[in-house]
């Protein structure tokens, strides 16, 4: 090969490799195209002589009317159905809001997002969350609470609890070194709150816990009390059954202290139920025999029952059949005090069937025959009730 066919090859060589990078971001720029918020073309809304941001007073008023009619124009496409269209408008109206500032820009696309994602647009709502993000990563080191609280809204309207969680964590960091007690709280209360939207209770309950702190300290009783019952509440979804018991036993000093007894009788009802979710059954049964001789000495026959019931399901679980059925005799008692005929049909029933468990057929019998009246009263049930009769008395009849 002579020196000038060497020279044309390496020429065409080089050129290919020069064109091969161009090629492939080409390829790319098909395949992944720029996001509609970063597009750069010119636009006639925004004044050619303005450098930058630097708008006049005048400029930036008109700008901001301009954007404005932008956003009812999107919000009039919308209703009319053309979601492409309000879409593209709001896209070119959050390019725009950028000239304003990043306040005026975060809450355009809080609003927006907040828009988009509750007509299950993902799509859009991804553009905007992007936009937020890139934000972010420019504000992290700023500490511009204004921004920052505005920012993690957004991210809230768009949907992304953990995102906003994250700001809002550099905010309480910041509320506390200046030791901002009113702004703690209100921070602690929204993420509790989007833990909460994101059923991770354990989480939830720390920054609970945390409030719950804070209103002893300052002896506000009133928001203590409401916290305790919260934490309860979000210590039982998130099965920690020890933690839900000191929070109830808190409540319980506090209605007694308070001379109040009229709800202990229903947190004895919880401390129970949490010990059973422990396996504490013991425990369980004592707190069950508790709540109902608490609720009988205030006539609250509706907690008695529903501890009697609780207990005798307790024992019959652990196969203790002559104590579950002790326990419903003395709930037929209860319902009959109360006139709740469904319920003492219910018991009986219950009595009969752990009669028959223990082969005392004649007493299941007259059981299920007493159940039959009531079923018969209340017109329910009754065909249960005969069917299960002409079992025994079939049985009776073989032997």
């Amino acid at each position: 090969m002579n020196q000038l066919a060497k020279k044309y090859w390496a020429v065409t060589f080089l050129l290919f490799l020069l064109a091969f990078p161009q090629a492939v971001w080409a390829r790319r720029r098909e395949r992944f195209p720029p996001s509609p918020l970063e597009i750069v073309t010119p636009d006639p809304l925004l004044p050619e002589e303005a450098e930058g941001r630097s708008l006049t007073a005048v400029q930036r008023q008109t700008l901001i009317e301009n954007l404005d009619r932008l956003n009812a124009e999107a919000r009039a496409a919308l209703g009319a159905g053309n979601e492409s269209k309000a879409v593209n408008l709001w896209y070119r109206e959050l390019r725009l809001r950028r000239v304003l500032g990043s306040l005026e820009e975060v809450e355009a696309l809080g609003r927006v997002g907040a828009i988009v994602w509750a007509n299950n647009n993902a799509e859009a709502v991804r553009v905007i969350t992007q936009r937020l993000e890139a934000i972010e990563q420019t504000i992290e080191t700023s500490n511009n609470r204004e921004l920052q609280q505005q920012l993690a809204g957004a991210y809230e309207q768009v949907q992304s609890p953990q995102k906003a969680i994250a700001v809002y964590e550099q905010l309480l960091a910041n509320a506390k070194k200046q030791q901002d007690t009113e702004r703690i709280q209100v921070i602690l209360n929204t993420i509790a709150r989007l833990h909460l939207s994101s059923f991770d209770y354990l989480k939830a309950s720390a920054y609970y816990q945390e409030l719950l702190s804070l209103a002893r300290a300052r002896g506000d009783r009133a928001r203590e009390l409401e916290l305790s019952e919260e934490l309860a509440y979000i210590y039982d979804r998130a099965e920690r059954s020890q933690e839900a018991i000191e929070i109830r036993q808190g409540l319980i000093e506090f209605y007694r202290d308070a001379g109040e007894t009229i709800q202990v009788s229903q947190l004895q009802l919880a401390i129970a139920s949490n010990y059973e979710t422990a396996g504490k059954l013991q425990e369980a049964a004592q707190s069950y025999q508790d709540a109902y001789n608490l609720a009988m000495s205030l006539e609250q026959l509706y907690n008695a029952a529903i501890a009697l019931e609780k207990l005798a399901q307790l024992y019959s679980s652990q196969s203790e059949l002559e104590a579950a059925l002790q326990v419903y005799r003395v709930l037929l008692f209860v319902n009959s005090k109360s006139y709740n005929i469904y319920g003492m049909m219910n018991t009986y029933d219950k009595i009969a069937q752990i009669e028959l468990i223990q082969n005392n057929d004649l007493q299941a019998l007259e059981a299920f025959k007493r159940g039959l009246r009531l079923a018969e009263q209340l017109k329910i049930r009754r065909n249960y009730f005969i069917e299960q009769i002409q079992k025994i008395e079939e049985v009776k009849e073989q032997i």
